[in-house]
């Protein structure tokens, strides 16, 4: 229950803070904290403050408010019950926490500061402007059960305000981290780049056996390494190869889609009959089928394992003998008359069968590589001499990519070509003097050369002006991150001690 309540959504607790604490006007407010609950009624229990299931109840209808404020009729409450009963449960004990942890850290609540929070709230003033102690009174007993309640539930919301306070006023990010904050967002770099396939640029020529066999003699491990990476591609699964006829059925307007079903399907075991009969399965399918795509060939479909195929074609092909004709069998596309021309076994093929093709390939990707690197050389050497990037390329006739201006991203995604963190830090790494990365970087099995062609460097003067957004957005996800901390290590604490209990199912039973 409480892994699941650690995992909810952060909106739920702006929910119980803010639209609950503002909840003194709608009517949704979180009551509890303060009054005694009998143990039968209790559903959240932390450290000496205690929910009963109305208090669970109002947090509960917020939570749907807002579900089906997002979400519209796509929401359904009930079959999302018992999430959301733990939703509630969490949005409790988050705010019993912080306002517990307000008290802790010596902030007080007083009943000036309550009156006064109390005038804010429309509706709750008389007509001369003071408060109606009739309407607030009214509205105690009616939704928290008691004034005492009432009470407690405004102190507790104002405790977890001023503990949320404190919080931010401990963070102060300074300009020049708001500004390199800012840059790393922002700023944008343009690049050619050259991508050297080394399957591409592999030696003409067949890798000869001594090779392959003085391999696996020197590094047979490579070889068993490969394997293992590739284990699935040797799992050859259940395979057979058929053939098939396929009669659709005729739609349309004023077509009778029952006339139209039988008209198919007797065409079918006409075509099957003429098989059976004698004739050429590949003549009566080049001269009947309606599938385009294997008519010319005879209705040959080729081998393909389990599931490839709709699943009745796929049930009637896997239970066919092989040289039997099938009785027409209907599928989304219409009637089909199959015959299956072989089968093929599940196989695993063992690295001893493998292991010579493996290192053939090993070896084939080792010329190819070792060819991709010599190139990407000779590319460095002409920028060393003098020369573009890209001149060099055109020279040797390459192909030269000129992407959208690059933006710094934390997964190293560069639209296009690939990912790798090291090669775009080095993108924005590099300037007017030295234009040309010094090395080629792996991204997507390939080489790749990055020539700087511009960008702008954001300057100060630029960023003045977004330095308050960016200061507003950095304080809150830093006091969430801050926040969460806090309450997290607060809420082990009532774990190990046994002063957090939940009870979400029947009244007196209590379960962490």
């Amino acid at each position: 229950m409480l892994q699941i309540m650690r995992r909810g959504q952060r909106w739920i607790l702006w929910v119980v803070i803010f639209v609950v604490g503002g909840a003194f006007v709608f009517f949704l407010g979180s009551g509890g904290g303060g009054g005694p609950a009998t143990s039968a009624q209790v559903a959240v229990r932390v450290g000496d403050r205690q929910f009963d299931f109305r208090d669970l109840d109002r947090v509960r209808q917020a939570q749907i408010a807002e579900y089906r404020r997002v979400l519209g009729d796509a929401f359904d409450p009930e079959a999302a019950r018992d999430y959301l009963d733990q939703m509630a449960a969490g949005s409790l004990v988050q705010l019993a926490i912080l306002a517990g942890e307000a008290e802790r850290l010596g902030l007080r609540v007083g009943p000036k500061e309550m009156r006064d929070y109390l005038r804010t709230v429309p509706g709750g003033l008389d007509s001369e402007g003071r408060l109606d102690r009739q309407i607030w009174t009214d509205h105690a007993e009616r939704e928290y059960g008691s004034v005492t309640r009432f009470e407690a539930a405004i102190r507790d919301q104002l405790l977890a305000q001023k503990a949320q306070r404190l919080l931010t006023e401990s963070i102060t990010p300074s300009d020049a981290e708001l500004r390199d904050l800012l840059r790393y967002q922002l700023e944008e770099v343009r690049v050619a780049y050259v991508a050297i396939d080394p399957k591409a640029v592999q030696p003409e020529g067949e890798i000869d056996d001594a090779a392959v066999e003085a391999l696996l003699a020197s590094d047979l491990a490579r070889v068993q390494t490969a394997y293992d990476d590739r284990k699935s591609e040797f799992d050859q699964p259940e395979q057979v190869r058929a053939r098939h006829i396929l009669i659709r059925i005729a739609a349309g307007e004023g077509v009778d889609p029952a006339a139209a079903e039988t008209a198919a399907r007797e065409k079918a075991a006409q075509a099957a009959a003429r098989i059976r009969g004698g004739e050429p399965f590949e003549k009566v399918a080049e001269e009947l089928s309606e599938d385009p795509g294997s008519k010319g060939s005879g209705g040959d479909l080729g081998f393909f394992p389990r599931g490839r195929m709709v699943p009745a074609f796929d049930e009637a092909v896997f239970g066919l003998e092989t040289g039997k004709v099938s009785d027409p069998v209907q599928s989304p596309y219409g009637f089909h008359v199959i015959r299956v021309e072989e089968k093929r076994p599940a196989k695993l093929v063992s690295f001893d069968e493998a292991k010579a093709s493996l290192a053939r390939e090993l070896l084939r990707a080792e010329r190819g590589g070792q060819a991709a690197d010599a190139l990407v050389a000779k590319l460095l050497e002409s920028v060393r001499g003098g020369k573009t990037l890209v001149d060099a390329a055109r020279e040797r006739s390459l192909s030269i990519e000129r992407p959208e201006p690059l933006r710094r991203r934390a997964d190293g995604v560069m639209p296009g070509l690939g990912a790798s963190k090291e090669a775009l830090a080095a993108v924005f790494a590099l300037s007017e003097q030295q234009p040309v990365a010094e090395r080629a970087f792996d991204v997507g099995g390939k080489r790749v050369l990055f020539e700087r062609l511009g960008g702008e460097r954001l300057s100060d003067a630029d960023l003045e002006p977004r330095l308050a957004t960016a200061r507003k957005a950095l304080l809150e996800e830093r006091r969430q991150q801050l926040e969460s901390a806090w309450v997290d290590a607060r809420r082990k604490q009532l774990e190990a001690s046994g002063e957090l209990a939940l009870n979400l199912g029947e009244p007196g039973r209590e379960a962490e």
